[in-house]
């Protein structure tokens, strides 16, 4: 009988160690050791119990705590670990990719498992808590936070390369090893404003953390500290075009007004604009400034700021090497901060003839600036964006119809031609379910039952041939079955 009571505490130890809530497997030892003719079922309980702990143990790749966010920080005070964050949802793809890809190689695995507590939460259930304390708004998000549960290093996103994400896990032991907490660091800032290497340091780190304000401050405060000379110096043109994040700042403005500098094959090189693909390094410098600035407009939709937006569009048209497809979204956020922010008249005055003049823009200008997005970007390899230009203009279409349409009864002009920028969406964009759904709701409200019909049945349709996505699918069902 001592015997079965050891092993029942055997395994009831190890099951602890492995999970945070064993319930079931406690009560399934227990029945085993209350009935003898059952007793041999532990020992075999045993044997795979341990079997499956070296399997995982052995197992390549990132091995993720099994525990809470709070056990995790307290085994990473207990051990002086940071602890490795993995902030992911279930329908985000390039988490997936990255869990599938990236975090068993091996040699991934021995770096993660020796340094770092690792653990994954979901943004949306157990890790809402993580989410929200850090700001996470996009997903990956990698964190490194310390047993005090400080921030220490955060990046986030897919790559495919392993070098680039053990380069983020060695850029945190960095920070860690430094022993300066962020509120360390700000309080040197105030003591070393015209140390430019610790202003180097202080920007480098708040540019990590996505402290972006306090970054901003620094990286003016180090620019304002550089000699003309020094400004020439390919590697400070590095460093200001790899940290600059905000469109007001005088250091955003003076890349604006030294574009050539800062083309320079010693300015911009791949560790600068690594997600940027672009065959001239004026193209992709166009790219990076207006980024930032639809950036800022997206953050800004809310906020009624005429001087904001006057000086994005100032900066938009000083930009020399944007993007073919820039100035639609550039033209496609403006209008949506003029319809969120201002008195419907002004919406109308400035918007929509805007919206005219996508819906009537001749085939042959529509391919032409399809190729050139398509040679642009995807070097003509892509055949899925062969008509990327198009559908971001299907799009602008698709929302504004939908806007316009809601504001008028059927039967008004204004509502007929809401319902001509939807079927132009419709033709442009014909392999979206979305513009299908739309108009359907307009032929809806149009009381043109049979066309309504039609396109949302066009619609479940694309979703079964694209991604069978059975709620959306199901929602399709319900409206179809709606219309009389």
């Amino acid at each position: 009988m001592a015997y079965w009571r050891a092993c029942k505490g055997a395994v009831l130890q190890w099951s602890r160690c492995r999970y945070d809530k064993p319930p079931l497997l406690i009560k399934c030892v227990n029945w085993i050791t209350e009935n003898p003719d059952m007793k041999y079922l532990l020992t075999l309980a045993i044997v795979l119990t341990t079997l499956l702990a070296g399997a995982q143990s052995s197992k390549p790749g990132i091995r993720f705590f099994k525990g809470s966010w709070r056990k995790a920080l307290a085994e990473a005070q207990k051990t002086g670990k940071l602890v490795f964050v993995d902030v992911y949802t279930d329908w985000c793809v390039p988490c997936k990719k990255m869990e599938e890809e990236i975090f068993p190689l091996p040699g991934v695995g021995e770096v993660f498992n020796t340094h770092f507590i690792n653990l994954q939460l979901d943004a949306e259930s157990d890790g809402r808590f993580v989410a929200g304390q850090f700001n996470v708004k996009s997903y990956p998000t990698y964190l490194w936070v310390n047993g005090n549960g400080d921030l220490v290093y955060r990046a986030g996103g897919y790559n495919n390369n392993p070098r680039v994400f053990l380069a983020h896990a060695n850029a945190a032991l960095r920070e860690s090893a430094s022993g300066e907490s962020e509120q360390e660091m700000a309080r040197l800032y105030e003591e070393k404003k015209t140390d430019r290497e610790f202003l180097r340091q202080y920007v480098a780190r708040m540019h990590s953390l996505q402290k972006d304000t306090a970054a901003t401050a620094a990286l003016d405060q180090y620019l304002s500290l550089l000699t003309p000379a020094e400004l020439e110096q390919p590697e400070q043109g590095q460093f200001l075009l790899k940290h600059v994040t905000d469109v007001q700042s005088r250091t955003f403005n003076y890349i604006l007004d030294h574009q050539a500098f800062f083309t320079g094959e010693a300015v911009l090189t791949p560790d600068v604009e690594p997600d940027v693909v672009r065959r001239t390094n004026a193209e992709k410098l166009g790219v990076i400034l207006s980024n930032l600035i639809t950036e800022t407009m997206m953050r800004q939709l809310t906020a009624k700021n005429d001087t904001l937006l006057n000086r994005l569009t100032a900066q938009s048209a000083r930009i020399r090497n944007a993007s073919v497809l820039y100035p639609l979204v550039f033209d496609a956020f403006r209008l949506h901060f003029l319809y969120r922010n201002y008195p419907k008249d002004r919406y109308f005055t400035e918007g929509v003839p805007f919206i005219d003049s996508l819906a009537q823009l001749p085939p042959d200008t529509l391919a032409k600036y399809d190729r050139l997005r398509f040679e642009e970007v995807y070097d003509g390899n892509d055949e899925r964006n062969r008509h990327a230009y198009s559908k971001q203009v299907g799009i602008i279409l698709q929302n504004h119809s939908r806007f316009y349409g809601a504001m008028f009864p059927a039967g008004k002009p204004e509502f007929e031609r809401a319902l001509s920028w939807a079927e132009k969406a419709v033709q442009y964009t014909p392999e979206n379910p979305l513009v299908y759904e739309n108009v359907c709701n307009l032929y809806i409200k149009a009381q043109r039952n049979e066309e309504a019909k039609k396109a949302i049945r066009t619609a479940m349709d694309l979703v079964s041939r694209q991604n069978n996505n059975e709620e959306l699918l199901n929602t399709y069902k319900i409206k179809l079955e709606s219309i009389p």
